[in-house]
């Protein structure tokens, strides 16, 4: 489906995400942020600018109710939810977790391997599967510790529970990036 700026498809054929012998339908992943002119325009992992740098847009697995042709958040949350929950805020000065939706990492992908899926993602600056490695924002302008947007984890989940497998660092990422 293509809506101007949005982007989602479907897998073809179905990923059993939680690898339980059932593809799962409901599956679908969405691009965002703008995209003009559909994946062709710039798409995931384009070129762009005089500088030859790497555009890699925003990209989640989200699940849909066809049935009634909605978002299935509970699936969502369950498959790809940080295992804190939501964002670190501060209520009456003691650090709480919001109930936003807070995605494991913002660029997702699922993949096969030796029978069995597992998805990947680059963690964002609000920390690591664990809460660790955050990047400090301190007055609001972001001071990396221990840069994350680099590091590519793979997950898999089976049982209804997803564990981190491994992670990788790309090393020519300030290469490419911006």
């Amino acid at each position: 489906m293509d809506s101007g700026s949005i982007v989602a498809w479907r897998y073809d054929p179905p990923v059993d995400i939680d690898n339980d012998g059932n593809p799962d339908t409901d599956l679908v992943v969405w691009q965002g942020y703008g995209l003009r002119g559909g994946v062709g325009a710039i798409g995931c992992g384009g070129h762009f600018g005089a500088a030859d740098r790497l555009l890699v847009q925003p990209t989640e697995i989200l699940s849909i109710d066809w049935i009634h042709m909605e978002l299935n958040e509970g699936r969502i949350r369950e498959l790809f939810q940080h295992p804190l929950g939501g964002y670190p805020i501060v209520v009456n000065g003691k650090q709480v977790f919001s109930s936003d939706f807070r995605p494991i990492g913002l660029k997702m992908g699922i993949f096969a391997y030796q029978g069995r899926y597992y998805f990947d993602t680059f963690f964002d600056g609000w920390g690591d599967f664990q809460g660790k490695r955050r990047s400090d924002w301190g007055d609001g302008k972001p001071r990396i510790k221990n840069s994350l947007r680099d590091i590519l984890a793979v997950f898999h989940r089976k049982g209804g529970v997803t564990k981190q497998v491994c992670e990788y660092q790309w090393s020519e990422f300030e290469r490419y990036s911006h």
